[in-house]
């Protein structure tokens, strides 16, 4: 944390969120947060672009709200937008924080067949209203250990719900996996331990990203900004610093071999490491 330089973060919040989802990151993080309602999101939402056309406005609004250049931190499909911003406009993304999130879906039937689902759904929402399709949305095995929604969560339009669903989905999207090696800056890949799917997916990630690592939050499930902001918060926090002192020794011209070597392998641990020096004759 550097309180007289606080660093400026892009918080994307989840499917059904809100921009106050994040609220109280800020002040764990000592940090400035730009978090706002995605399209279709909250009671007066953003009309709905493509996917690619969302994550250009996305990029837009931070920089007019001052966050240039900025860590990107995105949950769920924030984290598909976070990383698609990565990709689309790495000058505005400084480092980068996915929380059980995807590159999107690569195989084309199942991306055929969740397109079909999402559709299924948005008619659903369209037919029963906010509240019957959150109360459903809620008990969904892998979101039933969020806390309660408040009220201001709970605030959205059905039509803007619909919207996010046909146009920003994991069945809409483009799957980024094949474009992961252009991901230069560092990434922090977040899942909760309990979320063993998106666990998984973040080992995969991390295989496919020059600079990243892995961290599970113990004892959460996928809604890991809900269950555990202060753990969450506390794990960015020490990427960030890890992030920045590899970076240094990375562009160093001076650092050695077994300097950087030794920066990497801190990194991608998150543990102290030091590589034995080649000894003279």
């Amino acid at each position: 944390m550097n309180e007289t330089n606080p660093r400026r973060v892009v918080a994307l919040h989840g499917f059904t969120g809100r921009g106050s989802d994040w609220a109280g990151l800020g002040g764990r993080l000592g940090a400035w947060v730009f978090a706002p309602d995605l399209p279709g999101h909250g009671p007066d939402a953003d009309p709905v672009g493509s996917f690619d056309q969302t994550v250009d406005a996305l990029v837009e609004r931070a920089r007019a709200a001052g966050f240039g250049r900025a860590v990107w931190v995105g949950y769920s499909l924030g984290g598909r937008l976070a990383l698609a911003a990565a990709l689309r406009a790495p000058e505005a993304v400084e480092a980068l924080v996915l929380i059980g999130a995807s590159a999107g879906i690569a195989e084309d039937d199942a991306r055929h067949t969740r397109r079909l689902d999402d559709e299924a759904l948005a008619e659903r929402l369209e037919r029963d209203g906010v509240g019957p399709f959150l109360e459903a949305w809620d008990r969904l095995p892998l979101l039933r250990s969020r806390p309660a929604r408040t009220a201001a969560a709970r605030r959205h339009q059905a039509a803007g719900l619909a919207a996010a669903l046909r146009r920003l989905g994991r069945g809409i999207q483009t799957p980024a996996r094949t474009s992961l090696g252009r991901v230069r800056c560092p990434t922090l890949l977040v899942a909760g331990a309990r979320d063993r799917k998106h666990a998984a997916i973040a080992a995969h990630l991390e295989a496919e990203i020059a600079l990243a690592r892995v961290e599970l939050i113990p004892s959460a499930g996928h809604v890991v900004p809900a269950e555990a902001p202060g753990p969450l918060a506390a794990s960015i926090d020490a990427f960030l610093d890890d992030a920045a002192a590899t970076v240094s020794v990375l562009e160093s011209a001076t650092a050695t071999l077994p300097e950087r070597l030794a920066a990497l392998l801190t990194f991608r641990t998150g543990e102290p490491a030091a590589l034995p020096r080649p000894t003279t004759a």
